[in-house]
């Protein structure tokens, strides 16, 4: 294959080429859809779904970005069985494909962490950023 050519640091710059280019194809999408909303035209779909298939799979989307900067993304399970969820995977996954990308991006050290739980009627999920404890340190002073 192509890649088994390619020396260690031209399969790094690949590698972060085609990072950044998914990142600007995702930010363009982004503006369209800004877009959309401006003119009243976003059409929300919504449907009962599997919330956690859907982070699972941007979670999977975003490891290797993850790993690039070194940092660690983990997604926390419930230990309860979630229910399905009224929602618009397509847009929950928007969400979550910006929140997760600005904080790898945003994440110097450490790593981020995922979860979900129930709380009464509700299903929470919630983002940590894991910052190492050298930053910990470095950021109260």
């Amino acid at each position: 294959t192509v890649k088994d050519r390619l020396d260690l640091s031209e399969q790094d710059f690949l590698h972060k080429a085609f990072q950044s280019s998914s990142r600007l194809n995702e930010l363009i999408e982004n503006l369209l859809a800004v877009s959309k909303i401006e003119q009243g035209k976003m059409v929300i779909k919504t449907t009962n779904a599997n919330l956690i298939s859907t982070i699972e799979k941007v979670v999977n989307d975003y490891t290797q970005y993850a790993k690039s900067k070194n940092l660690t993304l983990t997604y926390n399970k419930s230990l309860s069985e979630l229910p399905s969820v009224t929602m618009d995977p397509l847009r929950v996954e928007e969400v979550l494909t910006n929140l997760i990308g600005n904080a790898i991006h945003y994440t110097k050290s450490g790593g981020i962490e995922i979860s979900t739980s129930i709380n009464g009627q509700f299903v929470e999920t919630r983002f940590y950023s894991l910052r190492s404890f050298a930053e910990r340190k470095k950021f109260k002073r």
